[in-house]
C-alpha cells in the first residue's frame, strides 16, 4: 500500500533491483542473541530429533538444514524424510556431505503419501526422547532448540508451542512480529502449530487421510496434544522463528495476508527493535526489509 512506498523512499531503495536468489556470506559467525543462559547442563539434556519432511524445495530445505546446523542445543539429529525423485535425494546428500553436518538420517519411504503419513513416519524414525517439528521452509535462530527446550521442561509440560513468531512476505520485502495471542484467550487459538516440541508419545499422530491429511495437519495434532497432556506456552521470544511466505506455500497467500490482524504493535516492536535487528541478522533471507508493525511500517533494515 502507500504507506510501504513511503517506507521504501525514505529508506532510499526506490532505483534499487534485486536479485532472484538470495546471497549469503557465511565467513564469520553471525550474531546470536542469547535469551537465557541454558538450565539443563549438556550431559543430562535429553536428545531431540528434528522432523523435516521435504520434497522439490531445494534451495529451501538447504537453508532448514543450516538452521538444524547451526543449533546451540547439542544433543540433537535431523532425520529428514522425502519421496522426492533420486535427483532430488542425491542432492540433499551432496549438501549434507559437503558442509559435514553431523547428526542428519535420510529416510525414503516407497510410493507418494501424504503429508500427514510422511510426517508420521518422521515420528516413527525419531531415536530422541523429545521430538521438533522441522518445516523445510521455515528458519530458526540457532538459540531456537535450546530456549525451548529448557522452557519446556521447567515448567514440567509434556509438549510445547510458540504463541509468537516472525512473519516474511518475500516478495513484498515485509517482515512482521505475529502474536497469535491477539486472537483469543482459547490454547488452540494462542498457539502456532508449527512450533510443535513434544515428548515422543505414540499416542499423538498426524492424520493420514481425509481433509486435513494434506493441508493443516499439523492443527489437528495440536488439538489432540492439548487436550492429552500439560502444554508449555512460549511467547516474548517470537524472534526465534521465521516463518515465510515464499510463494510455493501448503497454504495460499490470502492466507498469510490475514495474519496481518495478529501483527505485533508498532510501539512494541520499537520497544523490541534491538532484540529484532540482532536476530534478523543471523536470517538468510533478501534484503532490505520493512519491518511493519498493526498501524505500518516501522524501520527498515539494509
Amino acid at each position: 500500500g502507500g504507506s510501504c512506498d513511503s517506507a521504501w523512499a525514505q529508506a532510499g531503495f526506490g532505483g534499487t533491483r534485486f536479485l532472484d536468489a538470495v546471497i549469503t556470506v557465511r565467513g564469520v559467525a553471525a550474531p546470536r542473541i542469547r535469551v537465557a543462559d541454558a538450565a539443563v547442563s549438556p550431559p543430562a539434556a535429553p536428545k531431540i530429533s528434528c522432523l523435516m519432511v521435504t520434497l522439490d524445495r531445494l534451495s529451501l530445505a538447504k537453508r532448514a538444514i543450516q538452521s538444524y546446523a547451526d543449533q546451540s542445543y547439542p544433543n540433537r539429529e535431523l532425520v529428514i524424510v522425502t519421496d522426492g525423485a533420486p535427483r532430488f535425494r542425491e542432492a540433499l546428500e551432496r549438501h549434507v556431505d559437503a558442509a559435514g553436518i553431523d547428526g542428519v538420517r535420510f529416510v525414503y519411504p516407497e510410493g507418494r503419501r501424504t503429508l500427514g503419513a510422511l510426517r508420521n513416519i518422521s515420528l516413527a524414525e525419531a531415536r530422541g526422547e523429545i521430538v521438533c517439528q522441522w518445516d523445510d521452509d521455515d528458519c530458526s535462530h540457532p538459540d531456537r532448540l535450546r530456549v525451548q527446550c529448557d522452557d519446556m521442561l521447567r515448567r514440567g509440560a509434556r509438549a510445547s508451542f510458540m504463541s509468537d513468531h516472525l512473519h516474511l512476505l518475500s516478495g513484498r520485502r515485509m517482515l512482521c512480529w505475529v502474536d497469535w495471542s491477539l486472537g483469543g484467550s482459547e490454547a488452540a487459538a494462542r498457539l502456532f502449530p508449527g512450533t510443535l516440541m513434544m515428548f515422543n508419545d505414540a499416542r499423538f499422530r498426524y492424520p493420514e487421510s481425509g481433509p486435513y491429511a494434506r493441508q493443516g495437519e499439523d492443527s489437528v495434532l495440536l488439538t489432540q496434544i492439548l487436550a492429552a497432556v500439560p502444554v508449555a506456552e512460549l511467547s516474548g521470544v517470537g524472534y526465534l522463528y521465521l516463518y515465510e511466505y515464499h510463494g510455493r506455500n501448503t497454504f495460499s497467500e490470502q492466507h498469510h495476508l490475514h495474519l496481518a490482524s495478529f501483527r505485533m504493535a508498532s510501539s512494541a516492536l520499537q520497544a523490541n527493535g534491538d532484540a529484532l535487528r540482532q536476530a534478523v541478522a543471523y536470517y538468510p533471507v533478501e534484503r532490505p526489509l520493512v519491518i511493519v508493525g498493526k498501524e505500518g511500517p516501522v524501520f527498515a533494515l539494509s
